[in-house]
């Protein structure tokens, strides 16, 4: 009962987080422990169903993931350094394609997504970018059940930008998957600045499946589209206001 009154200070009838500093360092230190227990907080969204119901005009509809940002560049300025152009790619996550885009426009062809909602890629993907419809493979589902459909070490890269921290962590068994299906590299961006979203410690769960991270940067403040602002890092300022890149190379065998 103590648990409930605590929850019901804080969060409204329509199950909206007050608006709390205190509370948002709260919610995520109780958010890991049910993590831990494998379960999500009875205040976290459908994010599952709220991103399979988008449509054209809704908010985050597809319409809005067609043009390229700096979290694209950002992804993609030390990968393509590193890989042929014989690279393939998997995308978690992929909305209406722009990522996957910017690649075949670099002239990467083996291309994948995986993208939970139909119109995403259906209607959006296929009337925005054509060519990308007509070569990429795209996987049409819950990433969970659709990733089970790739072989082992099928991609040089498997990515995702603004996705995994919409994971529930009743499903976080797909990163083991994403493990599985990775023959090089795991690369992620992380937007960290809502307690709404679900905290998981990627370094842990990709180090104990055989992965080491070689590239790491943190972005914050409100208005940094993506760089590195002058002002000195502040744990309580910024803690919610957070952008990662993270990059994870498959450690090799025997190594």
């Amino acid at each position: 009962m103590k648990l409930k009154g605590i929850f019901d200070r804080f969060v409204d009838p329509d199950r909206k987080i007050r608006d709390s500093h205190t509370f948002k360092n709260i919610e995520a230190g109780v958010s890991i422990i049910f993590g831990m227990a494998g379960t999500s907080p009875p205040w976290k969204p459908d994010e599952i169903n709220h991103w399979r119901s988008r449509n054209v005009g809704d908010q985050h509809g597809p319409e809005n993931y067609i043009q390229e940002d700096n979290s694209t560049y950002v992804m993609f300025e030390w990968l393509l350094k590193a890989l042929g152009q014989n690279a393939s790619f998997l995308e978690i996550g992929c909305n209406a394609g722009r990522n996957l885009n910017y690649l075949l426009k670099h002239g990467y062809t083996d291309l994948a997504g995986i993208e939970i909602n139909d119109v995403s890629v259906n209607v959006v993907l296929k009337e925005h970018f054509p060519d990308l419809y007509e070569k990429g493979t795209f996987f049409i589902g819950n990433a969970l059940d659709e990733i089970k459909k790739i072989p082992d070490e099928r991609y040089d890269v498997v990515f995702s930008i603004g996705v995994f921290e919409h994971i529930p962590y009743e499903y976080k068994t797909l990163f083991n998957e994403v493990a599985r299906v990775s023959k090089r590299y795991i690369a992620i961006i992380t937007n960290e600045k809502s307690s709404k979203l679900f905290p998981h410690n990627y370094e842990k769960k990709f180090r104990n499946l055989g992965f080491t991270t070689i590239e790491y940067k943190l972005f914050y403040g409100e208005n940094h589209n993506f760089n590195m602002p002058v002002e000195p890092y502040d744990a309580k300022k910024h803690a919610f206001d957070s952008k990662f890149l993270r990059i994870f190379i498959k450690n090799k065998k025997g190594g």
